[in-house]
């Protein structure tokens, strides 16, 4: 179903059997017909639910109409499929590991966000792909870093995703929590002379004599 639409490895690689939470899903490789065949056998009951039947959802009418016909063309259609399945995840797994490794060496905590080298981004062959998948976690579409990363990489150009601001700045890509953004911190400084860094910034404050003030 997620092939028809328009996806990516995540999507053609199905469900694991085992979720990032620790659901489990021990049938997902039994065939339907082998587990009616069991709770028959075995007098489990079992519910089905009708709505799986009604072809006007677009899921139900690839399930019960095309795939059949699909699988009257190729034989043993379903374990293949079921093997197809199991390489992509093994690829997804891979493509995990390396951006997850990537991740640990581009991603630099600054406190209150993330930056990114342009610089070491833009060395890659397809800087958006790369950079969808580093923030894959941070619901970016691929449109809006596509439309961020091309062209004028101008200081102040930014994209939103519902939770999350990916800024361009001086040769970096910063990412905030926008609900941090909205939400004003207090500055509380104790003694002076004092200095507040905020990430690649600082702020120094220090006592100045009136007259020396107004003597500039």
């Amino acid at each position: 179903f997620n092939f028809f639409r328009g996806t990516g490895l995540k999507g053609v690689a199905s469900m694991s059997s085992r979720s990032r939470r620790y659901y489990l899903r021990p049938l997902l490789d039994v065939f339907k017909k082998d587990i009616e065949i069991y709770a028959d056998q075995y007098m489990v009951p079992f519910r089905s639910d009708h709505s799986n039947y009604e072809e006007k959802y677009a899921r139900n009418y690839i399930r019960n109409s095309i795939l059949p016909l699909i699988s009257g063309l190729f034989s043993n259609f379903e374990v293949r499929s079921i093997i197809t399945i199991q390489n992509l995840q093994a690829d997804l797994q891979l493509l995990n590991a390396f951006i997850s490794s990537y991740r640990k060496n581009i991603f630099n905590d600054e406190g209150t966000y993330i930056s990114m080298d342009l610089d070491s981004i833009l060395s890659f062959d397809d800087p958006p792909l790369l950079v969808f998948h580093l923030l894959q976690d941070y619901a970016f579409s691929s449109s809006d870093i596509i439309q961020l990363l091309n062209g004028d990489l101008m200081t102040g150009k930014y994209i939103e995703s519902s939770h999350y601001r990916l800024y361009v700045d001086r040769g970096k890509l910063l990412l905030f929590d926008r609900a941090a953004l909205k939400r004003p911190v207090p500055l509380i400084i104790h003694s002076l002379p004092a200095e507040k860094r905020f990430g690649r910034y600082s702020l120094k404050f220090e006592w100045i004599d009136k007259e020396e003030y107004k003597n500039g």
